[in-house]
């Protein structure tokens, strides 16, 4: 339970990230702009293994 809303709200932060990101495209350059990606891309892969690793956790402590 705790692992899906951990995922929720990352999910919903990701979104949010990517909308900043189209502002910054409409207002800046390309490199600021394929920075900016680049850095959300990153933290929206390490959050989804942080989740994996909460739901792999959660198992475990079930299973006992």
């Amino acid at each position: 339970m705790f692992a899906k809303g951990v995922w929720n709200a990352l999910n919903i932060l990701g979104l949010a990230g990517l909308l900043v990101a189209i502002l910054i495209r409409m207002s800046q350059g390309y490199f600021i702009n394929a920075l900016v990606l680049v850095g959300l891309l990153v933290a929206y892969l390490v959050s989804v293994c942080v989740v994996k690793l909460y739901e792999i956790v959660d198992l475990m402590r079930t299973e006992k």
